[in-house]
């Protein structure tokens, strides 16, 4: 069923299958998803044409910045930008606080496609 109003998603996410299973999610949800494996080309996209209406970012990333980080250098680049955390982890306290800090949503994995609707419909509607 897709949402209300399609969206432009960057999906930051380092493991190819989740990487994939979050895209047919969005999908199927009637968005366009931009993919990226690591922070440094992920920035590259925020800050170029077509660049993301929605940042979806893991926490934790394997290479460069995390996910907490990136969203914090994302922001800079694109001030406003809406930013959902995922974690198939319990974050660290300090990224624990730091999400709390930046007011984002934080979907533990796996997560339902309706859950993962009703984040973006969440910080699209906060954005405006």
């Amino acid at each position: 069923m897709p949402s209300a109003e399609p969206r432009t998603i960057l999906v930051v996410e380092d493991e190819p299958d989740v990487r994939a299973i979050v895209r047919r999610q969005l999908e199927s949800l009637g968005h366009r998803v931009l993919v990226a494996e690591a922070a440094t080309e992920a920035l590259l996209l925020i800050q170029g044409p077509g660049a993301p209406d929605v940042l979806l970012t893991d926490v934790v990333l394997k290479s460069g910045l995390n996910g907490v980080d990136l969203a914090e250098a994302a922001q800079n680049a694109r001030p406003g930008l809406p930013v959902i955390f995922m974690s198939g982890f319990t974050a660290v306290p300090e990224a624990q606080e730091r999400i709390r800090e930046t007011g984002a949503p934080l979907l533990s994995k796996p997560f339902t496609t309706p859950q993962l609707e009703r984040a973006v419909n969440t910080v699209c509607a906060s954005a405006r």
